[in-house]
């Protein structure tokens, strides 16, 4: 998934601003932390850390939880 320079909005994300929550739950590796609408398994944010690195995905569109969580597991650090 890409996004153009247009599609990409110079406002910060204030998550009370959407209507979002926030909450966090127990992984494998730590803990996990969401925006987003739990009642509709909605994500706009996720962030976590895994083997000693900081992630953190941000959705233009909230996401379904599934979704979210696949992106989650498939992100990893730049190889060389």
């Amino acid at each position: 998934m890409g996004y153009s320079v247009e599609d990409v909005k110079d406002v910060p994300y204030v998550p009370a601003e959407y209507k979002d929550f926030e909450w966090s739950e127990q992984g494998e590796s730590g803990e996990v932390f969401y925006t987003g609408d739990p009642a509709a398994q909605l994500i706009r944010s996720i962030t976590w850390t895994k083997d000693g690195m900081a992630y953190s995905l941000l959705f233009l569109e909230s996401v379904k939880s599934v979704d979210a969580e696949f992106y989650k597991d498939h992100v990893g650090p730049v190889k060389k």
